[in-house]
């Protein structure tokens, strides 16, 4: 397997988690959150949290719909404790559904 091929294998597994972390999330919100934009910025957010960013860059995600999908992909890429993912939409958590409030502070996100 060549270099690119091993990398699109990386990328095409960090995609299936992150698919399946949002459909986890949004069935254990009982419905709550936005499938259709989070599901459509997927592999956009695999490569460019696998390859590209790095823990003091800045990410903007005008998307707000497609918050689901950028909490996922810092799951899957070590920069968002599963504790927190798991908050999403829930009272008292840290991960509102539009992004636009995020109530704590790690390395890779601005609050």
């Amino acid at each position: 397997m060549s270099d690119f091929e091993s990398a699109v294998a990386t990328y095409e597994t960090t995609a299936l988690k992150i698919r399946r972390d949002i459909i986890n999330l949004v069935h254990n919100v009982h419905g709550g959150g936005h499938i259709g934009p989070s599901l459509s910025i997927v592999d956009i957010l695999a490569v460019l949290y696998k390859e590209i960013i790095r823990p003091k860059d800045h990410f903007i995600l005008s998307k707000e719909h497609g918050a689901l999908c950028w909490y996922a992909a810092m799951y899957e890429t070590g920069l968002l404790a599963k504790e927190h993912l798991e908050q999403f939409e829930q009272n008292g958590g840290v991960l509102p559904g539009h992004g636009k409030i995020i109530r704590f502070r790690t390395e890779g996100v601005i609050s």
